[in-house]
């Protein structure tokens, strides 16, 4: 058996291209479909078999699915991009310094500022030092963004990394999405997150449990208790 894949062929304006395009997508579709199902079965689907399958698959992709398909098609094979975006950048910076007989206390700060068509953002660097009998150094730096995060992911998200002498002490961010709120280490592992009224955790520690009006007591073994 043997089967050629047709060129579309686009033209009018760019409405009328868009439905060609979508058009071609399940023709092609269709196509692919048959072909599969010759190679694997052995044998062939009457037409009305054929017809109705590609019909149902058509009918079971949901319009986000469609609307992916099409975009990532139309900037793939697209001639002419034009592209523009405002940008606004700004930096702040700030000193603080406090002497005694004990020492001095030096706190450097700038929070670099910007935000685009599609999102803000803030930078925020710390460095905090000691210079006394003993000296440290305490440095912190933390960002939050708002809009889109990622392709087609819009929210909030902040995060902190904080070193003492060198060693990191914490290092965490979080995200807060319409439908999910999670947190995650410095790697990008999500350690918690809730969604769907529902909470769900990688590791948990209790110091009081309370369930439908009973506690949870730890005094002796493990026990529910009903306090009403």
């Amino acid at each position: 058996m043997s089967a050629n894949i047709i060129y579309p062929n686009i033209k009018g304006s760019g409405e009328q291209q868009l439905r060609q395009i979508k058009s071609y997508l399940y023709q092609l579709a269709e196509q692919l479909n048959y072909a599969l199902s010759q190679t694997a079965d052995g044998g062939a689907m009457n037409a009305a078999q054929y017809k109705n399958t590609a019909a149902q698959a058509a009918e079971s992709r949901s319009a986000e699915e469609n609307f992916n398909e099409i975009k990532a098609l139309i900037i793939k094979s697209a001639d002419i991009v034009n592209a523009y975006y405002d940008e606004i950048n700004a930096r702040l910076s700030g000193v603080y310094v406090a002497q005694s007989e004990y020492g001095t206390f030096k706190a450097l700060t700038e929070n670099e500022l910007s935000a685009t068509s599609s999102q803000l953002s803030s930078v925020i660097s710390e460095v905090q030092s000691v210079d006394g009998d003993v000296a440290y150094l305490k440095e912190t730096n933390a960002y939050f963004r708002a809009g889109r995060l990622e392709n087609d992911i819009y929210g909030v998200e902040i995060g902190r990394t904080t070193e003492v002498g060198g060693e990191t002490v914490f290092a965490r961010y979080a995200r807060f999405l319409p439908n999910r709120l999670s947190f995650y280490d410095s790697v990008g592992n999500e350690l918690a997150y809730f969604s769907d009224y529902k909470l769900h955790v990688s590791g948990a520690e209790l110091n009081d449990l309370n369930v439908g009006g009973y506690r949870l007591d730890t005094n002796d073994g493990l026990m529910f208790v009903w306090e009403g």
